[in-house]
């Protein structure tokens, strides 16, 4: 298209896009077109508000690039400018998606499958352990009435759903106990809303182990790639990170399963962009689990929509309304760049946070902490006069109960964790009941804990970061101990071994009965199953469990 210079193109622009493109082309081309320049930047500074928006121009910077080809030529006093726009426009959805569909089993590093394969087995033990408390039952009842039955299993059950039913029921029990691991590109809990989405569709599809490690490992490097771009500070505004993220890549792992094209992907990912919520202040809240299943079955939704056509904006992440406008990140420029998709693969640095204790990961070190100076001094629960934790920030907002009126505040609750650990020698699922909480040991306990948060400034601070803990008890005969835990036991930098994996996988499954040591072996050797619903066949759902949470 040709058209002249003038105030017609001008207004089509917006002031700083314009002179961005403008000042790049001509250092680029170094073409003779000063006059234009001189009289189109002139017209900005005299009317800088004579703008569309740019969800209307299509025209922002970050979302379109422009082939100005310039020449030097000279026609009636004017310079011509030939504006060619690309045909198709390249959204950061759309090129999430061109990056997702691209990737093949073959192509994942080898530690990238190692990772996702723990991570995997590691989702299913606390899925298992977490269908025997109060809000994975009712998610069964939930669903058992507004789902119908269909090729996808529960985990832990005979029990089939369709498989937004089954990603819901899965999700909110993988996530119930708080045992779900967590990776701090977004301060997100991935696994535990990916992996229900997934495998639901990986068992209506019957894909293999190898299909399912391929969309997980995907959907998992969408999710705290996005993380990492939107940064922490959302979290601390008080999105919920695991929702607002997780169904991201719940939609882009049901994509994969699914075998969307990478048009139909982008659609899945643009819809649950447009979906996606969650606050942060549901944390000790028996819906917190819910919303995890929630946000699994909304990727598995907005997949099958994207697959039948019915798409939201294909820029619903960089819109004016987007999700980037919404949570105040900074605008996305260069996406490419700035997701960086692979480069180096999220589940490998910063890589995954697996928990010990079924309580919040910002709990985990304090935990860790109070037994080892307990087994360190012999320090019986009775002789404690009091405790201090010294806390970076983030441990501060992410555990807000000080005294627990509810199990679900207990696993959000510092001086519960320390009490329970100090009278029981850790924290355990069967201590996250009434009695335990409501014990006059662990109340008296909750009183004589003390919580510093340290300035971001203190270099305690900068060493306890994200989610350390210096623990300081004193005696009753007056004895001081001490004990700093920068990175629990299970954070990247410590990771758990696999014979301890292991360990927690066979104490969580223990709880349905079935053989554990065949179950782990199965998914040991996950990337050589042909059929994932094989792997799914005698588990059987903890009905006639006592509740864990209520």
């Amino acid at each position: 298209m040709v058209e002249r210079a003038g105030p017609e193109i001008l207004r089509t622009l917006q002031h700083y896009t314009f002179r961005k493109i403008l000042r790049r082309q001509i250092s680029r081309l170094r073409l003779g077109v000063g006059r234009m320049a001189e009289d189109a930047l002139a017209y900005h500074e005299r009317e800088p508000q004579s703008r569309l928006l740019k969800d209307d121009a299509q025209i922002q910077i970050d979302a379109v690039e422009m082939h100005v080809l310039h020449r030097a030529a000279i026609h009636d006093d004017t310079c011509i400018i030939r504006c060619f726009r690309k045909s198709h426009v390249e959204h950061a959805a759309q090129a999430i998606a061109n990056w997702a569909t691209a990737q093949t089993y073959g192509d994942l590093p080898e530690e990238v499958k190692r990772i996702c394969v723990r991570a995997i087995l590691d989702t299913i033990g606390v899925a298992v352990a977490g269908s025997a408390t109060f809000q994975a039952k009712v998610a069964l009842e939930y669903a058992n009435a507004e789902y119908g039955a269909g090729a996808a299993s529960l985990i832990g059950s005979d029990h089939r759903l369709s498989l937004r039913g089954a990603a819901f029921v899965n999700g909110v029990a993988a996530h119930a106990l708080d045992f779900d691991d967590t990776c701090y590109a977004g301060i997100c809990h991935g696994s535990a809303t990916i992996l229900p989405a997934v495998l639901a569709c990986a068992q209506s599809h019957r894909c293999s182990g190898r299909e399912l490690i391929r969309a997980f490992a995907v959907a998992s490097e969408i999710t705290y790639a996005l993380g990492d771009f939107l940064g922490d500070d959302i979290y601390y505004r008080g999105w919920f990170t695991s929702i607002l993220l997780g169904s991201v890549g719940a939609a882009a792992g049901a994509s994969a399963i699914l075998e969307l094209d990478d048009q139909a992907m982008a659609g899945a990912i643009a819809n649950a962009l447009a979906h996606c919520g969650g606050a942060r202040s549901v944390l000790g809240s028996s819906l917190k689990a819910v919303l995890a299943g929630q946000a699994s079955a909304l990727g598995i939704e907005s997949a099958r929509l994207a697959a039948a056509g019915v798409c939201a904006g294909p820029d619903a992440l960089e819109h004016r309304f987007g999700i980037v406008a919404l949570t105040g990140a900074e605008p996305l420029g260069n996406h490419d760049k700035r997701l960086a998709l692979g480069k180096p693969w999220r589940l490998v640095k910063p890589g995954l946070a697996v928990k010990q204790y079924p309580v919040c990961s910002a709990a985990q070190a304090a935990v860790e902490a109070v037994l080892s100076l307990v087994r360190s001094n012999c320090i019986d629960s009775d002789s404690v006069a009091s405790v201090e934790c010294l806390v970076p920030r983030l441990v501060a907002i992410s555990l807000p109960y000080h005294v627990p009126r509810s199990t679900s505040e207990a696993q959000f609750s510092l001086p519960f964790c320390v009490a329970c650990a100090l009278v029981h020698g850790g924290v355990e699922p069967s201590h996250l009941n009434a009695s335990i909480r409501d014990d006059p040991r662990i109340a008296d306990l909750i009183s004589r804990v003390r919580i510093t948060t340290l300035e971001d400034s203190d270099p305690l601070a900068t060493q306890l970061r994200p989610e350390g803990t210096k623990v300081l008890i004193n005696t009753k005969a007056g004895d001081r101990f001490d004990q700093t835990v920068p990175k629990a036991f299970g954070m990247p930098e410590r990771p758990l071994p696999d014979e301890t994996l292991d360990e927690k996988f066979l104490a969580c499954i223990s709880t349905i009965g079935i053989d554990g040591e065949a179950m782990l072996n199965t998914l040991r050797n996950l990337p050589d199953i042909k059929d994932v619903s094989s792997m799914m066949t005698g588990m059987r759902y903890n009905e006639n469990g006592n509740d864990v949470i209520h």
